[in-house]
């Protein structure tokens, strides 16, 4: 049970038992103030339609999320639930991994018509279902603001469908389509006015290649010639090279509020990039270009432009080495230090002299909270730079950091240390990074401060040995609750390193999740026993959860 604002949420992420079922229909027909209802696993036999019937006599939830099986059977259960709970009140609903042959029951005839009058959204995932009869159906959903279909195959009939059913949606101005084979030509089917009218439009994994975007944009172009209302546009994976990102300049160019723009994974070219992003640099709070095959020129180009209003800005797997991050530090010191919050730069071959370059526009970079700059070759000294710029910059709590492969060494990690102690923390990744005891000590010091929130700590393929294992646990144990998840693989447990684990899980409230431990071939049989043991437990005190345990 979460309260996010004043929204009250009820969310199962496992498999309920019947007793819970029990509990939960009991709550729903006493009259509990429970609005968002999330059942992520399968129901136990039988239970299905009592469930759905107590949420449609509750008549408070306005968000409903079913979940089944991604791979595995029909639903008959979640799919009864489904039919049994709609309700008048209903203003967002998810449908996912459900399978079922009787889809007709929910899509057809005039009770599903009249059950779902205030419907606002409706989200459609790794479903299975007969594409007509859900055209059907969506076209009477006249509420209807937000459409999801993700992970779909539809042949040229189903699309005609499809495209006749949302054309008939007046409201609908955020349509996700993800994942879902669309011949080029049966784009036109939707129409440019339904498009035009579109402010939030993601068509990523389609495969749209540079064909489907000309058709795409031409249509919206011939509906609004002018004047694009499109805030959101997602395109990630399609394909789109350097004659499609040209026709995207043309939309881009007619669409003043664009606010999020994703590109992510197309094989764009610089001046392309460049000219697509000139049109809505001043507007946009989201950016996306990872693996677009950027180089150093690239990015340079690229960040010439005033992003002001940048909020997140996603560069990852590309190439755009020292030189280009110097271009994301000036946009830093420039334009971005004051409003990003996410930057994520990992795999793009930075070293020791960009870190050091890129540290100078951390230093300006007061609202940032999440970093990404995992597998690039920082060094201790370029590593310590970031860290350093990061800790020295604000005291408000950092989110995240992912700085794995990054070759920090000790004195990174001391860095990390006292970003810990002034900013916090509340996820840190640093596996395989060349740790050992010193970098440990100062990591573990630093969970004692009073700004430390970590709920994630991962040393993963850090060789910190039994001596670091042992002191790390004990400054756990010392302040319970300070690290939620610790991931300690391949980090050179032995026979003392073992106890110690068995004896943080016999401390109650010191962890939740303790580690991965996956490859445990080399080690020592007595420190496997000891290890297996705590397993045992850790089941049995249901204090401490250990993932994955075999050789």
């Amino acid at each position: 049970f979460v309260v996010n604002g004043s929204k009250k949420i009820f969310r199962f992420d496992d498999e309920l038992t019947p007793n819970e079922v029990s509990v939960l229909i009991s709550l729903l027909t006493s009259g509990a103030e429970i609005e968002y209802l999330a059942l992520c696993q399968e129901l136990p036999a039988g239970t299905g339609a009592e469930l759905g019937e107590a949420i449609k006599c509750s008549g408070k939830i306005t968000e409903l999320r079913v979940f089944g099986y991604i791979m595995g059977d029909p639903s008959p259960e979640l799919f009864q639930l489904i039919v049994a709970s709609l309700n008048p009140a209903l203003e967002h609903l998810t449908i996912r991994s459900v399978y079922d042959e009787n889809m007709h029951q929910l899509c057809d005839g005039s009770p599903g018509k009249q059950r779902l009058t205030m419907l606002r959204s409706l989200k459609i995932k790794d479903c299975e279902f007969r594409i007509p009869l859900l055209a059907k159906w969506i076209s009477s959903l006249q509420a209807l603001e937000s459409l999801v279909i993700s992970r779909t195959n539809l042949i040229p009939s189903d699309v005609k469908a499809l495209a006749a059913a949302m054309r008939k949606l007046p409201a609908v101005t955020d349509l996700s389509l993800c994942e879902v084979t669309i011949e080029t030509e049966d784009w036109q089917q939707f129409g440019g006015n339904f498009f035009g009218k579109l402010t939030k439009l993601s068509l990523n994994s389609d495969k749209l290649k540079d064909e489907g975007i000309a058709v795409i944009v031409d249509e919206i172009l011939a509906s609004r010639r002018r004047r694009c209302g499109l805030e959101k546009l997602s395109l990630y994976f399609n394909g789109i090279g350097p004659a499609g990102a040209q026709k995207l300049s043309e939309l881009i160019a007619c669409s003043p509020h664009l606010r999020h723009l994703c590109l992510g994974r197309n094989p764009l070219e610089v001046g392309i990039a460049s000219q697509v992003l000139e049109k809505c640099a001043s507007s946009l709070e989201v950016l996306d270009v990872g693996d677009c095959r950027l180089g150093p020129r690239e990015a340079v180009s690229l960040f010439a432009h005033d992003y002001c209003a940048l909020t997140i800005l996603k560069i990852t797997c590309n190439k755009v080495g020292d030189t280009g991050v110097g271009a994301v530090a000036q946009l830093l010191l420039h334009s971005s230090g004051r409003t990003l919050k996410v930057l994520k730069i990992g795999e793009n071959n930075i070293g020791e002299a960009g870190a050091l370059v890129l540290a100078k526009g951390l230093a300006k970079a007061y609202a940032i909270r999440i970093m990404y700059a995992n597998k690039n070759p920082l060094g201790p000294r370029g590593a310590t730079a970031i860290l350093d710029a990061l800790a020295a910059v604000s005291t408000v709590p950092i989110d995240k950091i992912y700085m794995y492969w990054c070759e920090i060494g000790n004195a990174g990690a001391s860095a990390a240390g006292k970003l810990i102690m002034r900013r916090g923390c509340r996820q840190l990744d640093l596996d395989n990074n060349s740790i050992h005891f010193k970098g440990a000590k100062a990591i573990a010091d630093s969970l004692n401060s009073s700004a430390c929130t970590i709920e994630k700590l991962n040393l993963l393929e850090n060789w910190i040995g039994d001596e670091g294992i042992k002191y790390l646990l004990k400054q756990i144990i010392l302040k319970p609750g300070s690290v939620c998840k610790l991931l300690l693989d391949l980090c050179g447990i032995g026979v003392e390193g073992s106890m110690a684990i068995r004896q943080a899980i016999e401390t109650q409230g010191a962890l939740k999740k303790l580690m991965y431990v996956e490859h445990i071939k080399g080690m020592d049989e007595s420190a496997k026993a000891i290890l297996r043991e705590a397993e045992g437990i850790s089941h049995n005190l249901k204090y401490t959860e250990i993932e994955k345990l075999y050789e």
